[in-house]
C-alpha cells in the first residue's frame, strides 16, 4: 500500500516560479524569438538550425532526432549551470522526428507504404509526445521556438480566414500545444508611447484568437505584452505578476492598437 495516502487540506497558492514554465513561442522569421529566449536565466539552446550566430548564447547543435533525445537525457541529469532549455526551432525538431520515423520504417515519406493512411504522422506525433514527457520531468523552464505560417481556416457559414500558427502538422501541433503552459505569438503592433505618439514595437499576444494561435493556462498574463529592446525577461515577469510596466517599458508604449 502506498505510504503517502493523505489528502490535501487546503488549496495551494498559484506559483510564479517561472523556472518550471513550458512555453511555445512562435512568430515570423527574424522578429526576435531567439533573443527573447536568450534573455531568460541561463538559457541553453538546442539548435536544430542556424540562426544564433549573432547572439551570445550557450548552444548545442542538434543533427538528428536520437541526438536530441540523448542530449535532453544528459541535460536532465543536472550538474550544469543552465536553468532554461530552448529548442530552436521545434519545427526542424519535428522534421527530424519525421525523418527518424521514415528511416526506421524504410520509407521515403511519412505517407508511404507501411506509414500510409495517417500512420506515419501518428508515429511522428507519438515521438514528439515522448520528447515532451522527458521535458516534463525536468526541473527547468522550457521554451519551444517555432516559425509562424498563415493557414486558411474555415469558420461558420463557410467563411475563410487566415490564422497564424506554428509551422507543423496539425496532429503534431495539437500534442505540442496541449502540453505547454503558454502559447505566445510574437507580432508587431503600433502602440501609444509616453510621448503620445504611435511607435512600432514587438508584442507578445497571449489570448486565444481566431487569427493567431495563443493561450495562457495560468490566466495571469494580459492579452498583449510589449517586448522592450532590453529587459525582455523582466518585462515578461512583471506582466505575469500583474505589475505595471516600468518607466522603460512605458516608453515603448502602454496602449495596444487592435489589429483584428
Amino acid at each position: 500500500m502506498p505510504s503517502d495516502t493523505l489528502l490535501p487540506t487546503a488549496k495551494r497558492r498559484p506559483s510564479y516560479d517561472v523556472t518550471r514554465l513550458h512555453i511555445a513561442l512562435h512568430g515570423r522569421p527574424k522578429i526576435g524569438k531567439s533573443s527573447w529566449a536568450a534573455d531568460w536565466p541561463s538559457t541553453l539552446f538546442l539548435a536544430t538550425e542556424r540562426g544564433l550566430e549573432y547572439l551570445e548564447v550557450a548552444e548545442k547543435p542538434i543533427d538528428s532526432w536520437p541526438h536530441l533525445l540523448s542530449v535532453v537525457d544528459v541535460f536532465g541529469k543536472g550538474g550544469h549551470p543552465y536553468k532554461t532549455l530552448a529548442i530552436d526551432t521545434m519545427d526542424l525538431a519535428v522534421a527530424m522526428a519525421r525523418d527518424y520515423v521514415c528511416e526506421e520504417a524504410g520509407e521515403k515519406y511519412e505517407s508511404d507504404g507501411v506509414l500510409g493512411y495517417g500512420k506515419g504522422v501518428s508515429m511522428v506525433a507519438m515521438n514528439v509526445e515522448r520528447l515532451l514527457r522527458k521535458l516534463s520531468m525536468l526541473p527547468y523552464g522550457v521554451i519551444l521556438i517555432s516559425h509562424t505560417e498563415q493557414k486558411t481556416i474555415k469558420r461558420k457559414a463557410g467563411v475563410e480566414i487566415q490564422k497564424a500558427q506554428p509551422t507543423m502538422h496539425d496532429k503534431v501541433l495539437r500534442v505540442l500545444l496541449g502540453w505547454v503552459d503558454m502559447i505566445l505569438y510574437m507580432d508587431q503592433d503600433e502602440v501609444v508611447g509616453s510621448d503620445g505618439k504611435l511607435h512600432e514595437v514587438r508584442v507578445l499576444r497571449t489570448a486565444a484568437s481566431p487569427y493567431y494561435e495563443a493561450g495562457d493556462r495560468t490566466k495571469c498574463l494580459p492579452e498583449t505584452i510589449v517586448v522592450p529592446e532590453t529587459g525582455q525577461y523582466a518585462a515578461f515577469i512583471k506582466a505575469l505578476k500583474g505589475e505595471p510596466p516600468s518607466a522603460v517599458d512605458a516608453g515603448n508604449g502602454s496602449k495596444t492598437a487592435s489589429k483584428e
